[in-house]
C-alpha cells in the first residue's frame, strides 16, 4: 500500500536503485483514462537536490534504459546479420579473385 507522500526517489530505493543500464529519465504516467506523462531526471533529483515528485495513487512508473545500453541492444540484434553479409561478401569476393587467377578460365563462364 502507498504511503501519502510516496516519491519517485522513494519508490525507486524500495524497488533496490536504478541499474547502471538505466536512463536517469524516469516517466510517470498518470491518469490511464486520459494520460499525463512526467518526466523525472532522478539523477537530478539524487545529486542536485531537484524536488522530488509526489507519486499518486495509480500512478505508473517506467524507467527505460539509456541510450548505450540500447544501442548495444541494436548492435547485438544486427551483428549476425551484419557477420553473414561480411562471410558471404568475402566468399564471392573470394571466387571472383580465384577465378582470376585460374590460367585459361573462360571469361563467358556464368558468374555462379
Amino acid at each position: 500500500m502507498l504511503s501519502k507522500q510516496l516519491t519517485v526517489s522513494r519508490l525507486i530505493a524500495l524497488a533496490g536503485g536504478i541499474k547502471t543500464s538505466s536512463s536517469n529519465n524516469v516517466f510517470v504516467v498518470r491518469n490511464i483514462k486520459d494520460p499525463i506523462m512526467f518526466k523525472v531526471n532522478i539523477g537530478r533529483v539524487l545529486t542536485k537536490g531537484n524536488t522530488d515528485f509526489i507519486l499518486n495513487r495509480d500512478d505508473i512508473v517506467y524507467v527505460p534504459k539509456n541510450a548505450i545500453t540500447k544501442y548495444n541492444e541494436v548492435i547485438n540484434d544486427i551483428m549476425p546479420t551484419l557477420n553473414l553479409i561480411t562471410t558471404s561478401t568475402t566468399t564471392f569476393l573470394n571466387i571472383d579473385e580465384m577465378r582470376k587467377r585460374i590460367k585459361n578460365y573462360p571469361d563467358d563462364y556464368p558468374p555462379y
